[in-house]
């Protein structure tokens, strides 16, 4: 019976290990620490976030409808939702808040996942 295994390549995530706070405070992440979400949560002036959200379209990015609308850890509403796909069958996902805080995160496509259930 011949194999229809495929090779999916993996993919690294890399952080900081020293993170500095708002207030001066540095953090050290240890390596073998549980890292929990939002590892990717970053932040931009909240005067941008209309012009990231435009500037992410005219690069590749698509609009994602989410099953579930979040907020910002401040409380504020998504600006926008968008996808990205990398190398199969990966997508990277990244939600823009109205308050300039920026999630994102990398995970299996939508369209590889819809392929999986599927009658053959």
């Amino acid at each position: 019976m011949a194999s229809h295994a495929r090779f999916y390549p993996d993919y690294e995530t890399y952080i900081p290990r020293e993170v500095v706070l708002d207030d001066e405070r540095r953090v050290i992440v240890l390596q073998d620490e549980p890292l929990k979400d939002n590892v990717f949560l970053l932040y931009v002036p909240p005067q941008v976030t209309r012009e990231l959200c435009s500037h992410m379209r005219r690069v590749g990015f698509k609009e994602a409808f989410p099953a579930v609308l979040k907020t910002s850890p401040m409380g504020k509403p998504e600006l926008c939702s968008m996808a990205k796909r990398l190398a199969d069958p990966w997508e990277l996902n990244v939600r823009v808040y109205e308050d300039g805080f920026i999630e994102g995160e990398v995970e299996v496509g939508r369209d590889y996942l819809e392929n999986l259930g599927g009658n053959r």
